[in-house]
Parts: structure tokens; sequence; C-alpha cells
């Protein structure tokens, strides 16, 4: 069932060829704590030439639980550019509920800041909402290097 609605997602973010404004990418983390095993989180993200969002995780927000997030990129600027996305999604597992969030990322000639922020509610137990932010402000001297 799960196959069948990615393929479905997938189809609809992407209903002709491929553009070069198409972004696709993959994060992975691994978590690390005494007397537990390997928690690994892998993270897909694309974004279309229309600036459509889709984000799928895992282990993210708790153990053994999926989620998916849809939204939309608004960003612009030449020297000093900006990117906001506001996101909403399920989550499913462990855990199950619903999620908003904003990914933002500002940049001005070789400096940036990058923060995410998310608040997930739980459907089945209020004591397992949160909300979190992370944030990172950074020098990038290389295109590549940072």
């Amino acid at each position: 069932m799960r196959n069948h609605a990615l393929t479905i997602l997938l189809l609809w973010l992407f209903p002709g060829s491929a553009s070069p404004q198409l972004k696709i990418g993959a994060e992975y983390y691994t978590y690390i704590q005494q007397q537990e095993p390997l928690t690994h989180v892998p993270l897909v993200y694309v974004q279309t030439n229309k600036n459509w969002y889709a984000e799928l995780r895992y282990n993210y927000e708790e153990l053994q639980t999926f989620s998916i997030y849809l939204g939309k990129n608004f960003s612009g600027g030449e020297n000093f550019s900006y990117s906001f996305t506001p996101i909403a999604g399920k989550i499913m597992g462990n855990m199950n509920g619903y999620s908003i969030g904003l990914n933002s990322d500002l940049e001005y000639k070789k400096f940036f800041f990058s923060s995410q922020s998310q608040y997930s509610a739980s459907v089945n137990d209020r004591y397992q909402n949160f909300f979190f932010a992370w944030s990172e402000l950074g020098y990038k001297p290389l295109k590549w290097f940072y």
C-alpha cells in the first residue's frame, strides 16, 4: 500500500519531463546511544520546477516511525537570497499524528543561516507532542566547502 501511495505522489509531483530546476536530495543521520542499537535516520526530499516540496523520513520523529511532508518553497534575491518552505505532514508508526514546520535559508555573500522548526502532535498521546528548532550559521569560503 505504501509503495502505491509513493508512486502516486511521485507521478503527481513529476507530471512531465524533468526540469533543470528539479532538486532531489538525501540525508542520512545515525544516532548512537549507550546500550542501544544504532538508530538509522534516512531522509529524502524533492522540489519540483514549480517549487512544490515533498520529504520522506524514517525514525526522525520517533523510532520505527515513517513521515511524509508536503509544502511549497518561496525564494528570491540575488546578493541577499532567501528561501522559506512551510511544510505539513503525516506521522505513522510508533507515533501517529500530524506535524507542521518551516524550513528556511538565508544567504549573504559567503555567509548563510539555515533553520528548521517543527511542531508535531500525536493523535494518541498528547505527552508525545513536541516542538523543536534546529539552526545553523556558517561561512562558505568555497562553493563545496563550509
